[in-house]
């Protein structure tokens, strides 16, 4: 669903209403983050905007959503022609300013990407610190470095620096996750907490639940597979993030797992045996099919330990 953000006088008294919105009363339209608009969006826009000022902002460098539908090339070579045509002036202002990092980080940056492409010609002031560039072979290497930098830092400030001055950033949620697993079970001095986590339904039964419905489904599901090992005894942070390493050469989990001698030993020898068996078995478009062969699947990882007898009737009402 689009979201509107309507403005008025600060004068007048701002009145929640969910009336229809008077298009005709707008002047002018902005739209920011234009690199992210998808096509559909684009119609409304294009839509809305007839007759009226629109100013666009976005930097097509920053695009990251064209898995998700997102064209801003075409939204480009769609929009400014159409101005052009009805006669309208255009202007365009290149942003040519950050006010997020200096020089020595944009000219890292740029080294990392192997190009020379660069619209910013004006940085932060630059601070007396070097840019220090740390390359791992793997994720348990890194973690690793991470855990032994923030312990160094801790051990030999003399108080000065705590856990809490501390903070870790990433990529993506599931590398947080899993240093944060990680750290967890080093047992150091410090404890980690997640600031922006995933949701707190997702580490609820109802989410492992669903996660092995999304196994049994599909047996390649390589997230929901090293989900469903964690719940294995021996198949720790350290396990866990050896067996995704080992997807990085185009193997899926499964795949890992049946490859690698020492992975078979710690899992229960007729794992894949009674694995295969549920997953053939399981009739898809059968509710009871679907229903037992999921109970049969929790068994295998272990999972109805930890609920009550008849979890899945109170489930399922």
């Amino acid at each position: 669903m689009t979201q509107l953000l309507s403005l008025h006088n600060r004068g007048l008294i701002e009145i929640e209403t969910n009336g229809l919105l008077k298009v005709n009363e707008i002047k002018e339209i902005i739209v920011d983050e234009f690199q992210d608009v998808s096509y559909v969006v684009m119609d409304f826009i294009l839509e809305l905007a007839k007759d009226k000022q629109l100013t666009i902002a976005g930097d097509i460098d920053q695009s990251l959503y064209g898995y998700s539908g997102a064209t801003p090339d075409a939204n480009i070579n769609r929009t400014v022609p159409m101005y052009k045509q009805e006669g309208f002036h255009l202007k365009e202002i290149v942003l040519d300013r950050t006010f997020r990092f200096t020089d020595s980080i944009h000219k890292l940056g740029l080294n990392i990407l192997n190009t020379g492409h660069s619209l910013i010609q004006e940085t932060v002031s630059e601070e007396n610190i070097n840019v220090v560039r740390e390359e791992f072979s793997n994720t348990y290497e890194e973690f690793e470095f991470i855990y032994k930098e923030i312990k160094f830092l801790i051990e030999n400030s003399e108080g000065n620096i705590r856990p809490k001055h501390i903070a870790v950033l990433s990529g993506t949620n599931d590398s947080l996750d899993e240093l944060k697993m990680y750290l967890d079970n080093k047992n150091g001095p410090f404890k980690c907490r997640r600031l922006t986590g995933t949701s707190l339904w997702t580490n609820s039964k109802i989410s492992t639940i669903i996660t092995l419905l999304k196994l049994l489904e599909n047996p390649y599901n390589d997230a929901s597979f090293l989900v469903c090992l964690s719940l294995l005894p021996k198949f720790g942070p350290k396990t866990i993030i050896d067996i995704k390493d080992g997807t990085k050469n185009g193997k899926h989990v499964y795949d890992v797992l049946k490859d690698t001698p020492r992975l078979l030993k710690i899992l229960p020898s007729d794992f894949f045996v009674n694995f295969d068996k549920v997953v053939e078995n399981t009739d898809k478009s059968d509710p009871s099919s679907i229903i037992y062969n999921l109970t049969e699947l929790c068994k295998l990882f272990n999972f109805p330990k930890k609920l009550e007898d008849n979890w899945l009737t109170c489930l399922l009402g």
